[in-house]
């Protein structure tokens, strides 16, 4: 599973085995929601929201490959991406 851990306008997210062991971390600036795991369990995407100096928040989707120790990858630069699902797979959530 992965938990949200949200703090002073970060988010660290963190990859547990099934034991509860942890296997990986990332930190990133902003709000992490709407985590989804790919297939195969090797990758998961997730939402990031960060505040404008508007007062509103930009929305980007980011692709997180686990275990490769690499920071998390944005993949939309619009503000206004928000939550992904896997083409042909089963809906889940893991949060």
């Amino acid at each position: 599973r992965v938990a949200v851990i949200e703090g002073d306008g970060q988010s660290t997210l963190v990859l547990y085995r099934s034991d509860g062991v942890e296997m990986a971390r990332t930190q990133i600036d902003g709000v992490a929601s709407h985590v989804r795991w790919s297939p195969g369990s090797e990758q998961v995407t997730f939402t990031l929201g960060r505040p404008t100096s508007g007062g509103g928040v930009r929305q980007d989707l980011f692709l997180w490959q686990l275990g490769d120790g690499i920071a998390p990858l944005q993949l939309t630069n619009t503000g206004a991406g928000f939550s992904a699902e896997w083409l042909g797979a089963q809906a889940t959530w893991q949060g």
